[in-house]
């Protein structure tokens, strides 16, 4: 048996993307919203909600990952949003489903994979499925040059 010396367990927000789990570590995680599509504005062609008396943009998740969505949703007036944030920075990630909230040990990407925006390791789930850890500083990024 070889344990590591170290070894980094975070809480994570699970979130499900095309279909595809995400984990979106708790420390960077603002609030959630349930956001009817009427509520969305469009300024200077980007997607924005009002959150608060603060224009939050909107990026979806599954554009800035290039996944595309295999799975219609039932009602498509709501969607969730994830408002997301680093210092002073606000971002509203829009994904397909809340999970739950769990505690995940991380798992650096290999070498073969290479570098993947937006994505800064992978955890194995309780029940066996792998979950990509969401990387909130590569999204909001990824959503400013969008």
């Amino acid at each position: 048996l070889r344990l590591p010396l170290t070894l980094a367990i975070i809480r994570g927000l699970l979130v499900s993307v095309g279909g595809v789990v995400y984990v979106i570590p708790l420390g960077s995680v603002v609030e959630t919203l349930l956001v009817h599509r009427k509520e969305v504005q469009t300024v200077h062609a980007r997607e924005v909600i009002l959150i608060r008396g603060v224009t939050t943009p909107l990026v979806r998740m599954g554009e800035v990952l290039g996944i595309t969505n295999r799975w219609e949703r039932k009602d498509e007036d709501e969607f969730f949003v994830v408002i997301v944030g680093i210092a002073e920075q606000r971002i509203g990630l829009v994904v397909d489903k809340l999970i739950g909230e769990q505690e995940v040990v991380i798992k650096s990407l290999s070498g073969f994979v290479g570098d993947v925006p937006g994505v800064s390791g992978a955890t194995i789930l309780g029940d066996g499925n792998v979950a990509l850890i969401a990387d909130v500083n590569g999204i909001i990024s990824c959503g400013r040059a969008a």
